[in-house]
């Protein structure tokens, strides 16, 4: 075996350690591909990448089960993670070297399991409006706001069936509002014309172009959208928006755990979380807030979040509902 440089030492690997390594990371991060490529350029690992939508990928690792093909997933939504771990297949007490690196907040949001491992987030969804179609002083300021008569017929989101971001929206509103109510709320919703689209992409797009006058999505993806030119703005509502986080796993019987484990820890650095926060890298995904130390936000995120109300979804109650609540969604408000 080749000896390795002094990179590649610095990211926890051994000289003597000869086989050469894959990583099967599957993954629904913008900034994946590049965080990638620079964990093969410090370590000598090769990556191999299957990416889909968060809704598909967790199906696929559910469907593998006890025998994955993969080693880390990564994506949006704890919820989400935390349901696949509840099925007994993440790996499960491995702490990394540099848990320190987390700031207050994402030590918080680290499971006490260590089954999964936040690395940042962003607004699961907020309100935006088409300033060409909509006036600021008609402008939805609140979730029930959507219900207006106004908007019959001009309202879209994504489908939690599909979208990461979404089902926290879904699974938020139904803890704030209450199951009963919250489910009211988007019956009521379709009564007044909802317009469901597959993912962040086609919800803008339908919003930018007049399709929809007013749109529930991901915060960073409309921020990217509108820095782009279109012709929206964004409304925190008052009452609060749910955070997304953006977490990633090692599968429980991974077939290179030990590849897993240093590409975890590679992405807590800060070298790895400034290139998830690197627009040319990342997309709009890089609108989001780092859970790691000294990782600062993009001017236009703190500015715009400056006053927004967190709220952090029950990931226990959210991810045991889940399934529940996305089959009632399907043949509720999508069908």
């Amino acid at each position: 075996p080749q000896p390795l440089g002094q990179g590649a030492s610095n990211a926890g690997i051994h000289a003597e350690a000869a086989p050469a390594k894959t990583l099967v990371l599957y993954q629904a991060a913008g900034y994946a591909n590049a965080v990638a490529k620079a964990f093969e350029r410090r370590t000598g690992i090769t990556v191999k990448i299957v990416h889909l939508p968060t809704g598909p990928l967790a199906a696929k690792i559910e469907a593998e089960g006890k025998y994955p093909q993969w080693d880390v997933a990564w994506f949006d939504d704890s919820t989400t993670m935390k349901a696949i771990g509840n099925l007994g297949i993440l790996n499960t007490g491995w702490k990394p070297n540099d848990l320190n690196n987390y700031t207050a907040a994402g030590k918080k949001a680290l499971p006490k399991n260590d089954e999964y491992f936040p690395m940042g987030y962003t607004a699961a969804g907020v309100i935006a409006y088409n300033t060409k179609e909509v006036p600021a002083s008609q402008a939805p300021k609140t979730w029930t706001d959507l219900l207006n008569p106004a908007f019959k017929g001009a309202v879209g989101m994504n489908n939690p069936l599909i979208s990461g971001p979404t089902y926290p929206v879904v699974a938020g509103i139904l803890q704030q509002m209450g199951m009963k109510n919250g489910k009211k709320f988007f019956e009521n919703l379709k009564s007044n014309g909802l317009q469901v689209y597959a993912k962040n992409g086609p919800t803008i797009q339908a919003l930018e172009t007049g399709q929809v006058k007013v749109a529930v999505a991901q915060d960073a993806a409309l921020i990217g959208a509108k820095l782009a030119g279109a012709p929206i703005r964004l409304v925190y509502p008052k009452s609060g928006v749910y955070r997304l986080q953006n977490v990633m796993a090692i599968a429980k019987h991974a077939p290179d755990k030990k590849a897993a484990e240093e590409f975890v820890q590679f992405c807590l650095t800060q070298g790895a979380q400034r290139i998830m926060s690197n627009v040319k890298k990342g997309g709009t995904d890089a609108y989001r807030t780092s859970y790691i130390r000294h990782v600062k936000s993009k001017a236009i995120v703190t500015l715009i979040t400056k006053h927004a109300k967190w709220i952090n979804v029950n990931v226990n109650v959210a991810a045991q509902r889940r399934k529940a609540v996305l089959t009632w969604f399907n043949n509720n408000i999508v069908q």
